[in-house]
């Protein structure tokens, strides 16, 4: 990721911003729906969106219907970069299709899903 982001300019990516920028891509969202959305705590979640908006990604404001929310907003830099770590991603994804068997692919998939949905984990 890092060294794709970088051909491209990027050269400050951290891990947390590929999932961070995918999501805020789609739509802007308040601190507390990032936190639960990549299942971090708010706090964390507010340290993520700051760093963003050091960067440039991001503004924050205040939610106009409410207004103890904090909603996280990309900027044009932040929607460039967004773009192009969706294209990153969809190379690199492409790379190990073309070196993975579809079967095995299919079973890895499988796994991984069961993991991150904790129901795994739990039978072990």
């Amino acid at each position: 990721m890092a060294d794709g982001l970088a051909a491209l300019g990027y050269d400050d990516y951290r891990r947390s911003d590929a999932a961070v920028m995918r999501l805020l891509l789609r739509e802007p969202l308040s601190i507390g729906q990032l936190g639960e959305a990549t299942a971090v705590t708010r706090q964390a979640a507010r340290k993520i969106a700051d760093a963003l908006e050091r960067r440039g990604f991001v503004t924050m404001a205040r939610d106009q219907s409410d207004s103890r929310q904090i909603n996280i907003l990309l900027t044009e830099l932040g929607a460039d970069y967004a773009r192009a770590v969706v294209s990153v991603i969809e190379r690199l994804n492409s790379e190990i299709r073309d070196k993975v068997d579809p079967a095995d692919l299919a079973g890895a998939y499988r796994v991984l899903r069961e993991v991150a949905t904790g129901d795994l984990g739990q039978s072990l």
